[in-house]
């Protein structure tokens, strides 16, 4: 299908080979950054295509760059419907292949359980973000643990990096030194250039952390974030880990439910949540959203670990 639409407002090339395509869903299009790698003989990787009613835009850009049949391979980093709700439609549409952690495959095949799931957690938000196709009909491979995915000049390491999500990967751009951290690092808001946690239910609190070092011990230069931009590293990936313990330390000690509440306490121990809720009223309605989630999904990994 064919959309009418100014093209050139929905990406940006960040350099010689680097694009990002914004597929989020109005009035928020930046809020979701898919991410175009193009070799040095235009082999296109796709990470984080971005959900479903996006697709259609995603591909009018690779039209526009001339890359519709030039991808090789489509990678979310895991499998929520904001990040990898395009995959099998922009996989018929291009002939990519499609890789996700293993424990993502069967909803990439049948994406019915998820899409339920989903609707119980975010509720009218995932209409916008649309049902994903169903991907019985195209390539899926297994993204492995550790494994090196080589397109010419292009090597990309594939990271396990669970607790957002049990099906959660980070993607290494070896040679440029770019991690690409899906939601694994947190979300990064760059007008205030802070980071705050993503962690909505089901959050796993200890394989966050243990995800967050092996990311650290990679020392990537840049880190690449579907929400919401690249910012390089320098001790960045280090305050997100001292972050995370924090706000996991200081709700361990209360008993709190109202998300505003919490946010109010976490406000007095972390600067960039103070920063953030005197912006607030200029945040992507999703985040504000998510942001809700995020202390949901806290709250009762905390209840859980408690009851152990």
């Amino acid at each position: 299908m064919s959309i009418d639409l100014d093209v050139e407002k929905y990406y940006q090339r960040i350099d010689r080979n680097l694009y990002v395509i914004f597929s989020g869903i109005e009035p928020c299009i930046e809020y979701i950054n898919t991410y175009l790698i193009v070799s040095s003989t235009n082999k296109g990787v796709i990470i984080d295509p971005g959900p479903h009613n996006s697709a259609d835009r995603v591909h009018e850009v690779l039209k526009a760059l001339g890359l519709e049949k030039s991808i090789e391979l489509i990678i979310p980093t895991h499998i929520h419907l904001d990040h990898a709700g395009a995959s099998a439609k922009l996989a018929r549409l291009t002939g990519a292949a499609v890789m996700t952690h293993p424990r993502g495959i069967p909803h990439i095949r049948d994406p019915s359980k998820l899409w339920e799931a989903s609707r119980e957690v975010q509720g009218e938000i995932v209409d916008h973000y649309g049902r994903p196709e169903d991907g019985f009909n195209i390539e899926i491979l297994e993204a492995k643990d550790l494994l090196d995915v080589v397109i010419d000049d292009v090597t990309l390491g594939i990271i396990h990096t669970p607790g957002h999500a049990s099906h959660h990967i980070s993607i290494l751009w070896r040679d440029r030194g770019i991690l690409f951290s899906g939601d694994s690092a947190g979300i990064y808001i760059p007008e205030l250039d802070i980071v705050l946690p993503t962690t909505p239910p089901p959050f796993r609190y200890e394989q966050y952390i243990e995800s967050l070092k092996k990311m650290i011990s990679m020392k990537p230069d840049y880190i690449a974030f579907t929400h919401r931009g690249v910012r390089r590293n320098h001790d960045f990936l280090e305050k997100h880990y001292e972050q995370i313990k924090s706000w996991f330390e200081t709700l361990y000690s209360i008993d709190k439910k109202d998300p505003e509440e919490i946010l109010a306490i976490l406000s007095n121990i972390d600067p960039n949540v103070k920063k953030y809720l005197q912006h607030r009223d200029r945040d992507c309605v999703i985040n504000r959203v998510n942001i809700k989630l995020t202390i949901e999904g806290l709250t009762k990994e905390i209840e859980r670990i408690k009851k152990l």
